[in-house]
């Protein structure tokens, strides 16, 4: 587990992020930091892609979920069966998106050790091919990213929140009691861990949310959701 850890998970981190700091970032950790969230959501895209297809396929689904939702009203055992048994006649599952989190929750774990102990003892373990720095900036923005930052999981907190809003926005049927506590205590609860955290952890999560962000712009420009509104009454 050890081996696992120093050579397929930490070391390849730790050297992909100092490569990036002495060459693309300019010796600024921030920069390389995004340039390296970017870099995995790239890896990822197939399963962005995929996830971003089952969304699509999702919203088309709508009028069905809502009429399944005033059917079942009170059943909601019986309501989970048949949008279970929908989404599996259309083929639409979860994996996608569920893998690509994982991986980037195991790169926020990662990406913490290597601020915690990586930057200040582990420098002289890098590869052969990547300089070691002398002295390593993690000012970024003004910011000193390998600290806790209120400032960078407010940005979070807020971005996460509006993010949040849209998606209830566009869900089908009228929003319930927990719909409007989770819009409101998940995005809290975000920004206080968040704060608890050095700034780097924000970095990176704000930096993978814009590229979702991206995403989902680019699939709702090739890929546009019909209205299910009825026609207007003449």
């Amino acid at each position: 587990m050890t081996w696992l850890w120093d050579n397929v998970l930490y070391g390849p981190l730790l050297n992909a992020l100092m490569w990036l700091y002495n060459t693309a970032a300019g010796e600024n950790l921030g920069l390389a930091v995004v340039l390296l969230t970017v870099a995995l959501r790239l890896v990822l895209l197939p399963l962005s892609v995929i996830a971003e297809r089952d969304s699509y396929e999702f919203d088309k689904l709508s009028p069905d979920i809502e009429r399944i939702n005033q059917e079942t009203m009170h059943d909601a055992v019986q309501r989970r069966e048949h949008i279970r048994e929908l989404l599996k006649e259309r083929r639409l599952h979860p994996w996608a998106k569920v893998w690509g989190i994982l991986v980037q929750a195991l790169v926020l774990v990662v990406l913490y050790r290597v601020f915690v102990d990586g930057i200040r003892l582990h420098l002289g373990d890098l590869y052969p091919w990547v300089t070691r720095p002398t002295d390593v900036n993690t000012v970024f923005l003004g910011q000193d990213i390998g600290v806790r930052s209120p400032l960078w999981a407010a940005v979070v907190g807020i971005t996460l929140f509006a993010e949040i809003l849209i998606e209830q926005k566009r869900a089908p049927g009228q929003l319930t009691r927990n719909d409007v506590l989770y819009a409101l205590f998940f995005p809290l609860f975000t920004f206080l861990v968040l704060w608890w955290l050095p700034a780097v952890k924000s970095l990176f999560i704000y930096t993978s949310m814009l590229f979702s962000f991206g995403i989902v712009l680019l699939r709702h420009m090739i890929w546009p959701v019909p209205s299910t509104k009825p026609p207007a009454k003449a």
